[in-house]
C-alpha cells in the first residue's frame, strides 16, 4: 500500500504560521480507544490552527473507566480551552457510542457521533475514515501542526488504494497494526475534526 500523505506536505504544517480570525470556531475530535496500547485522545483545530490547542491523552488502560473519558470530554465541553469554547465535538462511534449518549443526557448538544466505517459525504471516497482523512490531507497544505515527530509519523503511516469502485480507502488501523504500525490514535483525532463543517460564530 501507498504511503497516503506526503512527508513534505506534513513537514511544510509543521513549520508553518498561520492567522486565524476571530469568528472561527474551535472544533474537537475525540478519538476514544478500547483499551490496551491505544490511546484515548481528544484534538482541537481552530481553523488553520491545529497547534495552540494542546491535545488531551488518556491512556487506554485509565480509560477503561468510562466515567473517566465523559467527564474529561463534559469538562471540555462546559469550560472550554484556554477561555475558548468549544462549537463541536466530534466522537468515534467504534468505542465511543455510550460516551455522546451519557453527553447528550448531561444536556451537550454540541457532541456528534461519527462512524469511521459509515458512508462518505463524497462519492470520491468509500467511507467517512477516507472522507475525513481526504479533507485533512487537504488541510495541510495551509494548516499549521505540532513540531511533533510522533504525531507527524503517525500522519504518515496509513497506506490507501482505491477500491473496484474506484472510491478511495484508508488503510484500517487493523490492518497497520498487523504490520507493526502504532495505532495513529493522534491522528484519528485530529481528522474527526473534518467530520462536518461547523459554522463560524455569528
Amino acid at each position: 500500500e501507498l504511503q497516503f500523505i506526503d512527508q513534505g506536505r506534513i513537514d511544510r504544517a509543521r513549520r508553518a504560521l498561520v492567522e486565524v480570525l476571530p469568528d472561527e470556531p474551535l472544533v474537537a475530535g475525540f478519538d476514544v480507544s478500547g483499551g490496551g496500547a491505544a490511546w484515548n485522545v481528544i484534538r482541537f483545530r481552530r481553523g488553520l490552527d491545529a497547534r495552540s490547542f494542546a491535545p488531551i491523552r488518556i491512556t487506554g488502560e485509565a480509560g477503561r473507566e468510562r466515567s473517566v473519558l465523559i467527564g474529561r470530554a463534559a469538562e471540555v465541553l462546559r469550560a472550554g480551552i484556554d477561555g475558548t469554547p468549544v462549537a463541536a465535538m466530534f466522537v468515534d462511534s467504534a468505542f465511543g457510542a455510550a460516551i455522546v449518549e451519557r453527553l447528550h443526557v448531561l444536556g451537550f448538544e454540541n457532541v456528534h457521533e461519527i462512524s469511521f466505517g459509515g458512508p462518505s459525504l463524497d462519492p470520491h471516497q468509500a467511507n467517512m475514515r477516507a472522507y475525513m482523512w481526504n479533507r485533512m490531507k487537504e488541510w495541510l497544505t495551509q494548516g499549521a501542526i505540532p513540531d511533533d515527530e510522533r504525531f507527524a509519523s503517525q500522519l504518515a503511516a496509513p497506506g490507501y488504494h482505491i477500491n473496484n469502485s474506484n472510491k478511495l480507502v484508508i488503510e484500517s488501523k487493523a490492518d497497520m497494526v498487523k504490520r507493526g504500525e502504532a495505532s495513529p490514535d493522534d491522528a484519528d483525532a485530529l481528522a474527526l475534526t473534518f467530520a462536518w463543517s461547523v459554522d463560524r460564530k455569528s
